[in-house]
């Protein structure tokens, strides 16, 4: 609706032609920063590829295993937790850097134990560094009643990708066990949710 609405208005100016500056995968909702123009995309895409303007994520995870705390972390240090004495056992900032593949006949991306540059089949296979940080838990553990007895226990993370891999932050999520919510590709349950978006992405140009 918002992409419809950005080029019905543009129809009558052609110099103007909006242009995304950024992506985010199909089953996730949040916004899409554009240029009005090519260029203007080009140079938001530097700024990003510069870390002048960087994305962040909130991501609404299951939780299979919780700890309790005495205290609670307003600032994404210790365990994260936000008025809730159970969180997470990570310790953020909580860096995940694992290389990743993408297998183009599943569509999925995959986690590599290491890479070697000179490595043929790695090459092939396009395995490449990738790191994302988990800063903090938002609001800690909340269980999520599916039906009058079953629940699941789930978190939402403060994420900030440092490289922008297809499939980056689900497959990385899915790789230390907290995959997000409803992601049923890399291991989430398929169940409704209604408490808050799966992932939000925002870049944030505060240096323009």
């Amino acid at each position: 609706l918002a992409t419809t609405n950005i080029l019905s208005s543009s129809n009558n100016n052609n110099s103007i032609l909006p242009t995304p500056a950024h992506r985010i995968d199909t089953p996730v909702s949040g916004l899409v920063c554009y240029g009005k123009t090519k260029n203007d995309a080009k140079r938001l895409c530097r700024q990003i590829e510069m870390k002048q303007a960087r994305k962040t994520y909130l991501a609404r995870v299951l939780v299979k295993t919780t700890t309790t705390t005495t205290t609670s972390d307003n600032d994404g240090g210790g365990n994260g937790s936000i008025g809730d004495d159970t969180s997470i056992p990570l310790k953020f900032p909580y860096v995940i850097d694992i290389p990743l593949g993408f297998d183009k006949q599943t569509c999925l991306a995959f986690a590599a134990i290491s890479t070697n540059k000179d490595n043929d089949d790695e090459k092939e296979r396009g395995i490449r560094q990738s790191k994302t940080v988990i800063t903090r838990c938002i609001g800690g553990v909340q269980d999520i009643m599916l039906d009058n007895t079953n629940r699941i226990k789930t978190a939402i993370l403060e994420i900030k990708p440092e490289t922008g891999r297809k499939h980056q932050i689900r497959c990385h999520l899915a790789h230390i066990g907290y995959p997000i919510v409803n992601d049923v590709r890399y291991g989430g349950d398929d169940v409704v949710v209604n408490l808050s978006p799966s992932a939000f992405g925002l870049p944030n140009p505060s240096c323009e």
